[in-house]
C-alpha cells in the first residue's frame, strides 16, 4: 500500500469551488460556543464509539446501549502496522439521540482510531451521512479534530476534513504506520492520498492490537435504529451494504489481502455475513451487514436462543427473555403486551432473519455467533387443529385450505368463528403497526424539539448579553459577531415561512 503526498485535486468534488482551500492550508471547521459544549459533553460518554470486543467478553447479564454486525480478526499475538477497506454509503434514518455508522475500528492496546461514515444527528446537527474520525487516547475521546492539545488527528489535507458529507458511492479508507518515525496516518481515495497522522507519542503501545469492520449503533432507549442500508444482508454487493477489499499489514509491513484470521460477530439485533472468497469480482475479502432494528424484546429472545438451551420450549425462551429485558432500566417493571407478542413477532421490527446463507458466503473466518442467529426460521408450528397463517398477508390472500369432504353445520359455524377470528387478528394486527409508528415519530420529534429549545437557550444568552461587561476585545468582537451570524440565521428563518405561507 503506497502513500502520497498530498494535492487539491483529488477531493475537490467535497467543495463548491471544485478544489477546496488554498495549497499550504488546511480547512478549519467554524467552532461555536455550543458546538465546543456539545464536544465536552461526549468525552467518556457511554454514547461514544465502541468495539464489539468489550461487549462479547462481558458477562450474559451486562447489557448496554451499543449494537453491532462486524467482522473482526481474531485474539492472538499478531501485530497490525495498518489496515484499509472500502465501503459503501448509505443515510439510516436515526432519532436526535441515536447514531448509525460504518466504519473500521483500529485498537492500538487499550487506546483505538474509527474511521468511516456516520449519521449522527447530537454531533453535527442533521440527519445527513459525514465522514467522521473517532479518536481515543491520553485518556481523552474525541470526535473529528474537536480534541484536546495531544490526543486527536492532525489534518495536512487543503481539500478535506472529517465532517463533510459522504456523497459518494463508495470511499476507500486506510490507516498505516509511518516506517520512520512511527506516526499513524490516515490514508484516503483510490490512490491512498495523506489526509491527516496522529504522532505515535499519542498512544501507549507502537503496534495494533486488533481490527474489525462493519456496522456500530447506538440508542439510549429502544427501538434500536437501522443500520447501513436498512435492510438484512440479501447477498449481492449491489444491493447490500458492504465493506470489501479488507486488508491488514504485519509488523514487516506484508499486505494481506485474504485476511483469513477473522470471525463474525453480530448480536441479537442485526446480522453480517463474511467472504474470503466470492464469485463477485473487485471485491476481495467482502463483508455485508446491515439490519432494520429491533425492540428490546426481540434481541432479548434472540440472546436466550443463541444460547441453544436444551429442552426449552417456546414459552420458556419467552419468559427467560422477559427476565433478562428487567435489567433495562425503562423495563424494569417487565414486559406488559404478552397478549400480543404472538402478533409483534411476525413484524418485521420484531422478527428475526428468514434469509438462508447462499453458498458463496459461507464464509471461512471462525463465527462468534450460533448459527441460529445466521440463519433462522422463523416458521412456528400452527396451533392444534387450525392452519398455519401469515399474519402480515393481505386478507384477499388468506383462505384456509377446505377439505373435500363435505362439513356438517357445526363444523360450518366453527369455520365461520375461526374466519371472523382471523380477520380480526389481521385488523389488530395494522393497529398495533400504525400505532408503534406514530409513538416513534412523536418521540423522535420531542426530542428534536428539546434540542432546538435548548440551542435557542444558548443563542438568546449572546444575544442578551451586555457588551459594556465584556472588556476583552476579542471576547466582544466574537459576540458581536455571533449575534450578527444568529441575527442572519433567525432573518433568513422567517423568510423562508413567510414564502412558504404566500405559496
Amino acid at each position: 500500500m503506497k502513500r502520497k503526498t498530498h494535492r487539491n485535486t483529488t477531493f475537490g468534488h467535497f467543495w463548491e469551488n471544485g478544489v477546496g482551500c488554498p495549497i499550504g492550508t488546511v480547512p478549519i471547521p467554524r467552532v461555536t460556543k455550543d458546538a465546543l459544549l456539545r464536544m465536552k459533553s461526549f468525552d467518556s460518554d457511554n454514547s461514544n464509539p465502541q468495539s464489539s470486543w468489550s461487549k462479547t467478553y462481558k458477562p450474559a447479564s451486562s447489557i448496554d446501549d451499543h449494537h453491532f454486525a462486524v467482522v473482526r480478526t481474531t485474539k492472538g499475538t499478531r501485530s497490525y502496522n495498518g489496515a484499509s477497506m472500502n465501503i459503501n454509503t448509505f443515510t439510516p434514518s436515526v432519532g436526535p439521540m441515536q447514531f448509525s455508522a460504518s466504519r473500521m475500528h483500529f485498537q492500538i492496546g487499550n487506546e483505538f482510531i474509527q474511521v468511516g461514515w456516520i449519521v449522527h444527528p447530537q454531533l453535527y446537527h442533521d440527519f445527513n451521512s459525514r465522514i467522521f474520525v473517532f479518536t481515543k487516547s491520553g485518556g481523552n475521546a474525541c470526535y473529528n479534530l474537536f480534541c484536546p492539545d495531544g490526543s486527536g488527528m492532525i489534518l495536512v489535507r487543503q481539500d478535506l476534513t472529517p465532517g463533510l458529507l459522504a456523497e459518494q458511492k463508495s470511499i476507500d479508507f486506510a490507516i498505516m504506520k509511518d516506517k520512520i518515525n512511527g506516526n499513524w496516518w490516515l490514508l484516503m481515495g483510490t490512490s491512498w492520498e495523506e489526509v491527516g497522522f496522529w504522532p505515535s507519542s499519542r498512544f501507549k503501545e507502537s503496534s495494533g492490537t486488533m481490527v474489525e469492520w462493519g456496522g456500530e449503533v447506538y440508542s439510549p432507549s429502544p427501538p434500536n435504529p437501522p443500520m447501513g442500508n436498512s435492510h438484512y444482508p440479501k447477498g449481492s454487493p449491489k444491493v447490500d451494504s458492504y465493506v470489501r477489499l479488507i486488508t491488514t499489514v504485519d509488523e514487516n509491513y506484508n499486505t494481506d489481502k485474504t485476511v483469513k484470521n477473522t470471525e463474525r460477530y453480530s448480536d441479537s439485533c442485526y446480522k453480517v455475513r463474511d467472504a474470503t472468497e466470492t464469485f463477485w469480482s473487485h471485491v476481495g475479502h467482502l463483508i455485508i451487514y446491515g439490519g432494520p432494528g429491533f425492540s428490546k424484546l426481540r434481541g432479548c429472545v434472540n440472546q436466550i436462543e443463541n444460547k441453544n438451551p436444551s429442552g426449552a420450549s417456546e414459552e420458556d425462551i419467552l419468559n427467560q427473555a422477559k427476565m433478562l429485558l428487567t435489567q433495562y432500566e425503562k423495563y424494569k417493571r417487565g414486559f406488559k403486551f404478552d397478549h400480543v407478542w404472538p402478533i409483534l413477532k411476525g413484524i418485521e421490527k420484531f422478527a428475526n432473519d428468514n434469509m438462508k446463507t447462499p453458498p458463496a458466503f459461507q464464509g471461512e473466518g471462525r463465527d462468534v455467533t450460533s448459527s441460529s442467529s445466521f440463519s433462522i426460521n422463523t416458521e412456528s408450528s400452527p396451533s392444534p387443529g387450525m392452519n398455519s397463517i401469515d399474519l402480515n398477508m393481505d386478507s384477499e390472500d388468506a383462505n384456509f385450505s377446505l377439505s373435500s369432504r363435505p362439513m356438517g353445520l357445526k363444523k360450518a359455524k366453527r369455520k365461520q368463528q375461526s374466519e371472523e377470528q382471523f380477520k380480526q387478528l389481521l385488523e389488530q394486527n395494522d393497529k398495533l403497526i400504525k400505532a408503534i409508528t406514530k409513538g416513534t415519530s412523536e418521540r423522535n420529534e420531542i426530542q428534536r424539539q428539546k434540542i432546538e429549545v435548548a440551542r435557542m437557550k444558548e443563542e438568546n444568552k449572546i444575544l442578551f448579553a451586555d457588551l459594556n461587561s465584556i472588556s476583552d476585545p476579542s471576547s466582544r468582537a466574537y459576540v458581536e459577531n455571533e449575534r450578527k451570524r444568529i441575527l442572519e440565521k433567525r432573518a433568513q428563518t422567517n423568510q423562508h415561512e413567510e414564502d412558504g405561507e404566500g405559496s
